[in-house]
């Protein structure tokens, strides 16, 4: 569920997501790529949404957005940002909430961790612009490898393997030490 308050060209809009995909259909220059931006908005602030304007034009007061989502395995989660402030809180079962982070970086930071990847990296991968679904295919082989990387937990695994050789080489000198030792 998403609500946004003078986002953008949206005064006042509640958007109930249904599980699996969803579509968004209408008219040129009605707002529906601003409901993306509000998703992308949420998730990681102003940073988020191209552009230098998120509130309507001529409002100063009453600009918010809030999203309800959920990720699997990690639960259902509330984030509600306006131009200065960000909350996120986990939902429980019964639907009472608990503040995970308050303030703009340390939302920013929790988001990072439930997605798994820096948020620039998420909309990377998973907001294609207007037009750009190819975008993925216009990075370098070094950008790719780095994506998959931190995608796939590479990354980790092949730390975990160094530090694995170096005890290896360690315990190989042991052994190779061991025929010169005299136990007596």
């Amino acid at each position: 569920k998403m609500e946004l308050r003078y986002f953008k060209k949206h005064e006042s809009i509640d958007v109930n997501f249904e599980q699996g995909l969803n579509g968004i259909v209408g008219a040129n220059y009605k707002g529906k790529s601003t409901l993306l931006l509000g998703v992308m908005f949420c998730l990681g602030g102003s940073r988020m949404v191209p552009g230098n304007r998120i509130a309507t034009r001529g409002t100063n007061t009453g600009f918010r957005a809030a999203l309800w989502f959920t990720i699997a395995g990690k639960g259902v989660f509330h984030v509600e940002r306006t131009k200065t402030k960000a909350n996120l809180w986990s939902l429980d079962t019964a639907g009472d909430e608990t503040l995970m982070a308050s303030g703009t970086s340390p939302v920013n930071t929790a988001i990072s961790e439930l997605l798994g990847m820096p948020l620039r990296r998420f909309a990377q991968i998973k907001f294609a612009k207007q037009k750009a679904a190819d975008a993925l295919l216009k990075y370098s082989s070094t950008e790719l490898f780095q994506i998959v990387t931190e995608l796939t937990g590479l990354g980790r695994i092949v730390e975990v393997l160094a530090m694995l050789e170096a005890d290896l080489k360690v315990q190989r000198g042991i052994v190779d030490v061991l025929p010169y030792v005299d136990v007596t």
